[in-house]
């Protein structure tokens, strides 16, 4: 736990106590779980923010066309697309949203992962990694 949050339920004496009285055993296991997952929480957050801001200044420097940005908009918002829903999601066209996908692949953003010719499914690859760590 943190000195800051093991201060803040130390009382006067030295002895643990909290809000509701004095803590229990098994209460500084789970506040140290608490502050444990808030930080994971924060790292994760920091790191997806600062991976959309680098991929979302690739996309616009390298694509003309707002398509594209539009299309990475929607992966980013739901990890694994199709390009169906894509294209109704954006408002655009099947191959308007084929050929953005394929230019997201060609950056290194979205990643076919079905295999299949029909039916197709792109995944944020790097999203979903930094989202299992």
């Amino acid at each position: 736990m943190s000195d800051r949050a093991h201060a803040a339920i130390s009382g006067a004496d030295g002895e643990q106590s909290g809000s509701f009285g004095p803590l229990r055993s098994g209460d500084l296991y789970y506040l140290e779980g608490v502050d444990w997952t808030a930080r994971q929480a924060t790292a994760t957050t920091t790191a997806l923010l600062d991976l959309f801001h680098a991929d979302r200044a690739r996309v616009s420097s390298i694509v003309r066309g707002a398509s594209t940005l539009r299309v990475y908009e929607a992966l980013q918002s739901k990890v694994i697309v199709s390009i169906r829903r894509v294209a109704e999601d954006v408002k655009i066209t099947v191959p308007t949203a084929t050929a953005a996908l394929k230019r997201l692949e060609e950056l290194g953003i979205a990643r076919e992962i079905t295999g299949r010719n029909y039916g197709r499914l792109f995944a944020y690859d790097r999203q979903l990694q930094i989202i299992n760590e």
